[in-house]
């Protein structure tokens, strides 16, 4: 099998093709070994967003999933905008339902916002 790899920035925008031909807007969070978190804009959009319609674009909700999910998305990167903690609340409710304590929590959230806005980006391999 063929080594896939994609590069993620923490609170880029991303596009991604649906398989009805329109566009889905989905914004990174957080990645590692336990999956993605991403938060969804929006989904069948005809034409794809430029970086001044995503203000204007309502956020739908927040998906923990399997890493592997990235894989199965061709995403074109928008726009930056680094994380604050208010972006990250779904991760805070998704964190606290696992059991994981306050402190590690906060810390987390904390790493995850200065990732975003050191410019680095995470590379993911599908080996």
């Amino acid at each position: 099998m063929n080594t896939v790899e994609k590069t993620l920035q923490y609170g880029t925008y991303y596009a991604s093709r649906d398989d009805k031909g329109g566009f889905s807007i989905i914004r990174i969070l957080t990645a590692g070994s336990y999956g993605i978190h991403y938060a969804v804009y929006s989904s069948g959009l005809k034409t794809k967003p430029v970086p001044s319609d995503i203000p204007a674009i309502p956020m739908i909700g927040h998906i923990p999933q399997d890493l592997r999910a990235i894989f199965l998305w061709d995403l074109i990167p928008l726009i930056h905008v680094d994380l604050t903690a208010e972006d990250l609340e779904g991760f805070l409710l998704y964190s606290e339902a696992q059991g994981i304590n306050e402190i590690d929590i906060k810390h987390e959230i904390y790493s995850i916002i200065e990732f975003s806005k050191s410019g680095k980006t995470l590379t993911i391999k599908n080996q």
